[in-house]
């Protein structure tokens, strides 16, 4: 399959990639370097994050094709600050949210002050889902329900656990605001499934870099068997919607 083919004219924008340092994971990315190899896999725009707020903040204003999350942390009071500081940011698009590295149950009390804040921006949520204790798909089902009009992205669609999997596409069935997102998910019979039962407008393409690679995660949903409208909707034309991209 030649995937620049089958992108050929798509405005293809990649949800979900990291810049910074990651020893855990033996990987590091800086901007720079982000963005050349977009521009190798013809991807439009980014949206970043990383532990480090400031450093997505640099990175999007030197860089026209990058937007930023704000890695928010309810239980640390500086990236709280950060986000209220930074809401009407206009390369800062929306929050991610990971309560598996930062230690918490997602629960509405626990988000309350943030998914406020979100509400308020028009922002959407990106959160980390597929591992156990805190970021299973069912963890997420009470604050989707809590801020039922706020977007709410299941990075990774449950991962590489096929219950997992399965039940984020239970739980986007019953919650209108909750979306799939297709990073380091590794069926692609899977975004088949998606977009048949939940529409091509609830499933999202991201990539995770640096942890897994643009060719991998663009080929997956390429050979998945979409037609080319909803292609096109997944790799690209849902984000521009959801986040307000330009």
């Amino acid at each position: 399959m030649n995937i620049e083919e089958e992108i050929k004219g798509f405005k293809v924008i990649d949800v979900h990639s990291h810049i910074g340092s990651y020893p855990l994971f033996n990987v590091t990315l800086n901007a720079d370097d982000l963005v050349k190899s977009m521009r190798k896999y013809s991807i439009s725009r980014a949206i970043i994050f990383a532990y480090d707020n400031k450093s997505v903040e640099k990175a999007v204003r030197i860089h026209k094709e990058l937007y930023g999350m704000v890695w928010a942390n309810p239980k640390d009071s500086t990236t709280i600050k950060f986000l209220k500081a930074h809401l009407n940011e206009p390369k800062f698009v929306g929050v991610k949210l990971h309560p598996l590295l930062d230690g918490y149950l997602p629960v509405p009390e626990a988000l309350e002050e943030i998914m406020g804040l979100v509400k308020d921006a028009g922002w959407g949520v990106l959160v980390h889902c597929g591992h156990p204790p805190f970021t299973l798909p069912w963890s997420y089902e009470l604050l989707a329900e809590k801020f039922s009009d706020v977007p709410i992205v299941l990075g990774h669609m449950g991962h590489g656990n096929i219950v997992y999997i399965n039940g984020c596409l239970e739980v986007a069935a019953r919650r209108k605001n909750i979306y799939l997102e297709t990073s380091g998910m590794p069926m692609h019979t899977k975004i088949f499934e998606a977009v048949k039962t939940l529409g091509a407008e609830r499933v999202v393409w991201g990539s995770d870099v640096p942890f897994h690679h643009y060719a991998v995660e663009l080929t997956k949903v390429c050979v998945a068997g979409l037609s080319k409208k909803e292609l096109e909707r997944v790799l690209g034309l849902n984000a521009l919607n959801l986040f307000n991209i330009v």
